[in-house]
């Protein structure tokens, strides 16, 4: 409690951040316990960082350290320990005759070897030398390439992205085969780094969009950004407005299709979401299927679409107005109907038709891409589809 008196009245500071950031824009030295004692003072209270030291052929002492969990510790013990312990080495050129791993470079300030450790990268130091090595060794947990649940697909692609952006990047590459297909890559976050990618076909794209969506994305100023959905509210024109002025999707092909339509994507590492930008507000009236039907089922569908806003809108309202105020245009059989209906609901209509908005609102988004498949199926193969197949306990 002494200590937060303190900082309430100004002579403490409570969070120890700035002195941290101090040591770590400093220098590794040549002397490799030094390196160590002071790696161990950084990284305390964090069990997972794994120290090994071993004497290397030519008699000096090394030391690899990593995280667990985080590396690939078959290329650990094969293709960095290994060459260390068995085969000759060239100091000047040490990389290239010891280690038979790619990009390896060398580190010597604290905040790039702290950066490298936490995403999976190893560190070696070796005693003598001013600077560190910077292996990569990243096998962090991931998930497998799966089909999106919330946005299922009858002809087009089972693929989705995942949590790790290089594969995201790459599933978007394979789409699009093309050298005019330009990333460029942000970090992002004060406390916890995220590298962020911005995905767009420079022949086709508006260069005053892309350039505008990096400068938005660059003066991002938080301790991290986690998911696709937290980017979303710092990169769009009007947070309070109730339209979407950005998409997120999961499907590869989805994300294919606006970028070759002159649209940008952004990849967020460790969140499966893709954003894209700009949209209209008919976009959002399409989905990935229309592109595999003939223009005519498209079209059609998509006039129900705008038809099914407009009675989403309207219908409350006039059915509230209608039963309240003007029920004399209501035919008298269904005004009996619409009356014994009621009289078993303790809730006015108005009460009702925001309940039922609610209701629909909360149902599971998958359930209108499970009619769509219903719906497809029906339509394709001639008979009648059982919707037990599709999440539902109906039959259509």
């Amino acid at each position: 409690m002494g200590s937060f008196r303190k900082w309430i009245r100004g002579e403490k500071s409570f969070f120890t951040h700035e002195q941290s950031e101090t040591v770590l824009h400093k220098e590794t030295s040549s002397s490799m316990p030094l390196n160590l004692k002071h790696l161990s003072k950084l990284f305390s209270g964090i069990p997972e960082l794994i120290t090994r030291t071993f004497p290397l052929k030519n008699g000096k002492e090394a030391a690899l350290i990593y995280m667990e969990g985080l590396v690939d510790k078959t290329v650990i013990n094969v293709d960095i320990l290994r060459p260390l312990l068995f085969k000759e080495w060239n100091e000047d050129d040490f990389w290239k005759s010891s280690v038979s791993i790619g990009n390896i470079k060398k580190v010597q300030k604290w905040i790039d070897i702290e950066q490298s450790l936490l995403h999976g990268k190893s560190i070696l130091f070796i005693n003598g030398q001013l600077s560190a090595l910077e292996l990569d060794t990243q096998a962090a947990p991931k998930r497998s390439i799966e089909e999106p649940t919330t946005e299922t697909s009858i002809k087009s692609s089972h693929e989705g992205f995942n949590e790790v952006a290089s594969d995201s990047i790459a599933l978007i590459r394979r789409y699009i085969p093309n050298r005019e297909l330009k990333v460029k890559e942000f970090t992002v976050g004060e406390r916890a780094t995220s590298k962020v990618f911005l995905l767009y076909l420079a022949d086709v794209a508006n260069e005053d969009v892309v350039q505008d969506m990096a400068c938005r994305i660059e003066s991002i100023k938080v301790d991290a950004i986690l998911t696709t959905g937290e980017l979303e509210g710092f990169v769009e024109d009007n947070s309070y407005t109730l339209f979407p002025q950005l998409s997120i999707t999961e499907r590869p092909d989805t994300t294919a299709h606006h970028i070759l339509n002159g649209r940008i994507a952004v990849v967020v590492d460790r969140s499966p979401g893709v954003l894209i930008g700009p949209m209209t507000f008919s976009s959002f009236f399409q989905t990935i299927d229309d592109y595999s039907f003939r223009p005519m089922i498209p079209s059609f569908i998509r006039l129900l679409r705008f038809t099914g806003l407009f009675i989403a809108i309207f219908a409350p309202a006039l059915y509230i107005a209608m039963i309240s105020f003007h029920y004399e245009v209501i035919p008298l059989k269904l005004l009996l109907t619409i009356g014994e209906s009621r009289a078993k609901i303790p809730f006015p209509p108005h009460i009702r038709s925001f309940i039922n908005g609610i209701s629909s609102r909360n149902a599971p988004r998958s359930s209108d891409s499970a009619s769509w498949a219903c719906w497809t199926n029906n339509r394709r193969r001639r008979r009648n589809c059982n919707w037990t197949s599709c999440g539902s306990s109906w039959d259509c």
